[in-house]
């Protein structure tokens, strides 16, 4: 499992992670229920665009405060970052590399779009990122809760993804998640975001048919929310792909948790201009994300990559050379790599 955490601490930090994100899940669930109102109290927008609310701030030190609160113990020598303290403005997901072997990564509320328009596709996310022999960091563990349906996702590297639904009566009903065994782009069920249709660089990417790249293949879009969540869906063979490319950027602890639970369930995920790693000097994630059930992913992204204008890569942070541009958009590489 864990190279610098021996087995039984990650065990125990399993069972916090899961510990937290169920009391702050019931925390957010009972504003939710009081309506909107209280799902928009304290809401602000952030330097970047996006909203935060009194939900995300009041859950994101929830999960801070437990975390510090076990410094001296199951996460001594760990790093923390969250996403609502990082609420400054740019400069602040420019963190730099953490010199620790071990870091969590927590969205306290993702999904805040969806929590303000009372729909049920908001969670919590938190993961746990190690050190690896060759340097870069990993996720190890990945817990995602989802309140609206009380369903915990949840995976060890190395021992699979898993879901439990417990039933409010205090039943669990474990199982097991495996991604579709769908091979065919044509047949792909392709998740996209609620306000997809906003977006131009996502609506071009959909859109855009030429001479060289044909089509874009796939088989049924579904708008969903959380990106966190949209993983869950394939993980659990609901869905086959799913990626960002658009004006809203996504970050480390968007996706760390969700990253896990999908490889872990067979699944195959990706950073468009580089290979997915963390703890980076910066927090953004450049170019975009991909994520598929694993059967047919570098083609999927090959057909993201074709219809992407080079203005969208060309100068983004750690974007790479026109000339590797032009291999990507030539599909002469495995842009996983």
């Amino acid at each position: 499992m864990g190279r610098f955490i021996a087995d039984e601490r990650l065990e125990n930090i399993l069972f916090d992670f899961l510990t937290m994100a169920g009391k702050t899940g019931e925390e957010l669930f009972k504003r939710f229920e009081k309506g909107e109102k209280a799902r928009k109290e304290g809401l602000r927008i952030k330097w970047d665009g996006s909203t935060s609310l009194k939900a995300d701030r009041d859950a994101d030190l929830s999960i801070r405060l437990d975390l510090l609160d076990k410094r001296d113990g199951i996460y001594k020598d760990v790093g923390f970052i969250t996403e609502e303290s990082c609420d400054g403005d740019k400069r602040s997901y420019n963190l730099g590399i953490f010199p620790n072997n071990a870091i969590v990564l927590v969205d306290g509320l993702d999904g805040t779009t969806n929590y303000i328009n009372g729909d049920n596709d908001w969670c919590v996310s938190i993961a746990l990122v190690e050190r690896t022999e060759s340097g870069l960091y990993m996720p190890t563990i990945g817990v995602i809760y989802k309140p609206m349906t009380d369903e915990t996702f949840w995976a060890v590297k190395g021992a699979g993804a898993h879901r439990e639904k417990l039933v409010r009566t205090g039943e669990y009903v474990p199982k097991t998640l495996q991604t579709s065994v769908v091979t065919t782009l044509s047949d792909f069920r392709l998740l996209v975001s609620g306000f997809h249709g906003n977006d131009p660089i996502l609506q071009k990417v959909l859109t855009k048919t030429d001479q060289r790249c044909g089509p874009l293949m796939y088989g049924r879009l579904i708008e969903r929310g959380s990106a966190a969540l949209k993983m869950c869906k394939i993980a659990k063979g609901e869905a086959e792909a799913y990626f960002n490319v658009g004006a809203r950027s996504q970050y480390d602890f968007d996706v760390a948790a969700g990253h896990l639970i999908l490889t872990e369930a067979g699944g195959e995920f990706s950073a468009l201009e580089r290979m997915m790693h963390y703890n980076r000097d910066n927090l953004t994630i450049p170019g975009g994300i991909v994520a598929t059930n694993g059967r047919a992913h570098p083609e999927f992204v090959q057909q993201i990559v074709c219809r992407l204008p080079r203005e969208y890569l060309v100068g983004r942070p750690e974007c790479p050379s026109e000339l590797l541009i032009d291999e990507f958009q030539d599909g002469c590489i495995d842009v996983r790599d």
